[in-house]
């Protein structure tokens, strides 16, 4: 391996890098530390302030330091986190929507099981409720029926959040 290679070599680069930002702030923090202990003028208290001062500057340009060495390999990560947290999102929002339905359904005591309800053109009697909806008996249609259709249906939660609901 010649040395153009070596240089050549991104990741490896970046580490050096980094090896040599720690090096030469751990230097300059210990030459600092070294002359505040040698100054007998200073008090313990002014000491401790200055060398907790230099603990903070050399860890804020290591921090620093690291950010800018790194970037790009962490505009990366965080890139790859975005797109995983918003496809988990994507993947999950029905989920979310009947969930968030359930608790406002629950808080709002607004039908219970045995009520006859109309909702986005569906009429029935609420024969079960659950985290994930609503399960009616449908009632035939016309305002004057009230005939059972002999079909039970499912109303995910979510649509309590976007249709209203009409309980007689």
């Amino acid at each position: 391996m010649n040395l153009l290679n070596f240089a050549e070599n991104h990741f490896l680069s970046k580490l050096i890098s980094t090896g040599i930002l720690l090096l030469v702030v751990f230097g300059i923090r210990w030459i600092i530390v070294q002359d505040l202990l040698s100054r007998k003028k200073l008090t313990k208290k002014i000491r401790r302030q200055w060398i907790v001062t230099a603990r903070n500057g050399a860890f804020f340009l290591i921090l620093t330091g690291l950010v800018i060495i790194w970037f790009e390999q962490l505009r990366m990560f965080a890139t790859t986190v975005v797109v995983i947290a918003v496809a988990i999102v994507i993947a999950t929002k029905e989920f979310l929507l009947n969930i968030m339905g359930f608790l406002f359904r629950s808080g709002a005591h607004f039908f219970s099981i045995g009520d006859r309800i109309e909702i986005d053109d569906l009429k029935g009697d609420v024969i079960d409720q659950t985290i994930m909806g609503t399960i009616v008996l449908e009632i035939g249609p016309g305002t004057k029926s009230h005939q059972y259709t002999g079909r039970a249906i499912f109303i995910p939660n979510s649509k309590f959040l976007s249709h209203p609901v009409i309980n007689e």
